[in-house]
């Protein structure tokens, strides 16, 4: 058994497959729109795939740089990715805006679970209460365990708190995707991170 290497166009290792008797791979043998080239004895798949490529015969390829850069196999060195960083950046960043959105907010001096749509539904159940002249009151309970009865306008307070945490989250993920679209360095994306 020998293990061989799946080549793509520009020398990167794509996969590592295992040559057994009777299904024997050869040497540059071409496998779908890859070449094959067997993995020097002594080298483990995970070093080939992260620090080998192939060009004309395997050659060591040095540790990459940073986190947004790409190997250019032509030049045979790591070149910066601005798509790529800018595509990884916006990633984390609408991802620290979900979780950010969920997190709990503030009414009354107390701290309450951020659920839209409970808050939402209720405080429209306020708002038809009051529009008809009706009494309403719901208990609310903070993170804490406090309870609180609301009154409709209690009610639409508690909104109003959720909605401008919101409001001040989605303003701030703006900011930070305007950041990432002007950027037009590496060392300036970089510096994008979501602050709480």
């Amino acid at each position: 058994m020998k293990n061989m290497a799946a080549i793509d166009n520009v020398g990167n290792v794509v996969y590592i497959t295992q040559s057994y008797f009777g299904s024997d791979y050869e040497e540059g043998q071409k496998l779908g729109e890859y070449e094959l080239h067997e993995v020097p004895n002594g080298l483990d798949n995970m070093t080939i795939m992260e620090s080998y490529y192939w060009v004309n015969g395997w050659r060591i390829r040095p540790k990459k740089p940073g986190e947004f850069y790409a190997w250019d196999t032509t030049n045979e060195v790591w070149v910066p990715d601005l798509v790529l960083a800018k595509k990884r950046t916006l990633e984390i960043i609408v991802f620290s805006r979900l979780v950010a959105v969920r997190a709990p907010f503030t009414y009354q001096n107390k701290l309450f679970e951020s659920n839209s749509n409970k808050i939402y539904n209720t405080a429209q159940k306020a708002i038809i209460a009051m529009a008809l002249n009706k009494p309403f009151s719901v208990n609310w309970t903070s993170l804490d365990g406090t309870t609180f009865t609301l009154t409709a306008l209690n009610m639409l307070e508690l909104s109003d708190a959720y909605n401008t945490q919101i409001d001040l989250i989605l303003e701030k993920e703006s900011g930070y995707k305007l950041a990432i679209e002007n950027a037009t360095t590496i060392q300036e994306i970089e510096l994008i991170k979501w602050e709480d």
